[in-house]
Parts: C-alpha cells; structure tokens; sequence
C-alpha cells in the first residue's frame, strides 16, 4: 500500500486535521480516526504511524549551507578577492576567467555576480557552482 505521509508528515497532523473535521461533523476523534483509515483504505493508502515530522529530521541542506558558509568566506575560498568595504572583486572562479573585475560579491545583499559567464546568485548558488566543478 502507498503511505499518507506526504499529505500528513505525522500522524499528529492527520489527527489534527481530523478533530477538526470530527468537530464539524460532530464524531468523538475515535470515530474520526477509525472513518479516516476506513476512506484512506478504501483509495489504497494507509496512514503512516511511524514517520517522524519533518521538523525532527532537521535542517534542510540549504538551511546548513547558508549556517555554514558566508558569501565572503566561501568567494575568498574560490578565489582572490579585492574588497572595498562591502563589495568584492576578482576572477571568476566558476569559469575560469582572468579578468579580475568580472567577479563581484555583495556582502550585504549576500549575493554574487559574473559579468563574463553570467553565474549569479546568493551562497548556495554559488556552493552548488562550485561544487559541480569540484572546486570545493
């Protein structure tokens, strides 16, 4: 049988919706609950008991990428910067470029810039170039 579990990322969830359901129509959340199953059964689905919420599993990749990285540290790590107070300079490292104004990093916009292969972006976007060129 498929699972419920994307509809309802816990049985929590399915039951929350379900009181309130149960309220409209007047059911005790025992008869909501067991008329649940019955109607997911019947479509070939089963509600998922065991599946944790997706608030326990943790942040999301992109969550710890923004956590772990700075525009700043990440483009001083790809390639020489010249900075004048909160914007830098320098090769592309994501094209291999030489000119080295075409590469711009904006501190506090948090975003990137190549003039030449025009990449732009914020951190993960640029975590992800780099990555897929293995430069990181």
């Amino acid at each position: 049988m498929t699972s419920v579990a994307p509809m309802f990322a816990t049985r929590a969830a399915a039951l929350e919706d379900l009181t309130r359901f149960h309220q409209e129509l007047g059911m005790t959340p025992s008869e909501a609950e067991t008329w649940a199953r019955q109607i997911a059964h019947r479509y070939g689905y089963e509600i998922d008991d065991t599946r944790p919420a997706m608030s326990t599993i943790g942040p999301s990749p992109i969550d710890r990428i923004k956590a772990a990285y700075s525009i700043e540290d990440l483009a001083n790590r790809l390639t020489h910067m010249r900075w004048s107070g909160d914007r830098g300079r320098g090769p592309c490292p994501l094209h291999g470029g030489s000119n080295p104004s075409a590469f711009t990093v904006d501190i506090v916009r948090q975003k990137f810039t190549c003039f030449n292969c025009g990449q732009y972006g914020d951190v993960v976007d640029l975590y992800g170039a780099a990555r897929e060129r293995a430069l990181i």
